[in-house]
């Protein structure tokens, strides 16, 4: 019996302590006390299920901002609740209705790209360090949110571009099937052996260590130029980035043009005939 006048008595303190507190300061004691909860408790609760779920790490960065963002708006609500500032529903009206007057002043393109986020994030074809063209352009991808996604070029620059840009447009991932094909082109004279050339071609793009053996390399006649005979020997290259495709197209024109020179097989220059004539009767005649 006196442990329950003891406990009630307790309770009955708090209780006008409570009441005396000014509403601000229950206000900002109630959100700290839910974000705490959230933060210590829920967080760790929200990754695990996201881990379990199979979602990539970008993905549960992304989803874990939004919970935190999810967080701060609950905690500001439930403190307005008890606070007495406003019941919930009274609450909850006006953040809706303030977010409805964000959305109607401006942020239309604020909530595509939050949209077009989410798609890429779900897209396995893009992820931390793929390799994307769109456009016209061409970079590497560094940081996927669920507004911007942060790509770096080819010159080390870094670049913001809006997720929505990215799913209006045509998106290719040239590293995504594993190899990507690239070609070298050459040209050479007429008078030279066309399966001789075919036979180089192919060596030198065989004993490449990044070219792939399947798709094994293939050579095909492109044209039959003013001055030359077009061949293009076309390769794949393994586990591609953009270094390793620069590099290999480049070792592999260098290594054709040293093999041509010792086979005696020429890679002529375009020539130019030129024909008409010149009067020079005038000329003489003045002399």
């Amino acid at each position: 019996m006196m442990y329950e006048t003891t406990t009630m008595a307790f309770l009955d303190q708090l209780a006008q302590w409570y009441v005396s507190l000014p509403s601000w300061l229950t206000f900002v004691l109630v959100a700290a006390l839910v974000l705490t909860a959230g933060h210590l408790v829920g967080r760790p609760l929200y990754t695990a299920l996201l881990r379990h779920q199979g979602y990539s790490e970008v993905m549960r960065d992304s989803l874990e901002d939004a919970y935190t963002t999810l967080l701060v708006v609950v905690s500001l609500l439930v403190a307005l609740t008890v606070a007495h500032v406003g019941p919930m529903p009274t609450a909850a009206s006006a953040v809706l209705a303030a977010a409805t007057l964000s959305a109607g002043i401006g942020a239309r393109e604020i909530i595509r790209n939050l949209v077009s986020g989410f798609f890429i994030l779900n897209n396995e074809d893009i992820d931390i360090g793929s390799w994307i063209e769109w456009d016209d352009n061409a970079a590497v991808v560094r940081a996927i949110s669920f507004r911007v996604t942060k790509l770096e070029t080819f010159d080390s620059e870094t670049v913001l571009v809006p997720n929505s840009n990215l799913t209006d447009d045509v998106v290719v991932n040239p590293m995504s099937n594993g190899a990507l094909r690239e070609h070298c082109t050459v040209g050479i004279g007429y008078e030279d052996d066309i399966e001789r050339a075919r036979e180089i071609l192919l060596d030198v793009a065989n004993s490449h260590p990044n070219v792939t053996d399947d798709p094994a390399p293939s050579v095909v006649v492109t044209e039959l130029g003013p001055s030359a005979v077009g061949l293009d020997v076309r390769f794949y290259v393994e586990n591609p980035t953009h270094a390793r495709a620069i590099s290999a197209q480049s070792d592999i024109t260098e290594a054709v043009k040293r093999r041509f020179q010792e086979e005696d097989i020429t890679m002529p220059c375009p020539i130019r005939t030129l024909q008409g004539s010149i009067d020079v009767s005038t000329v003489d005649a003045q002399n």
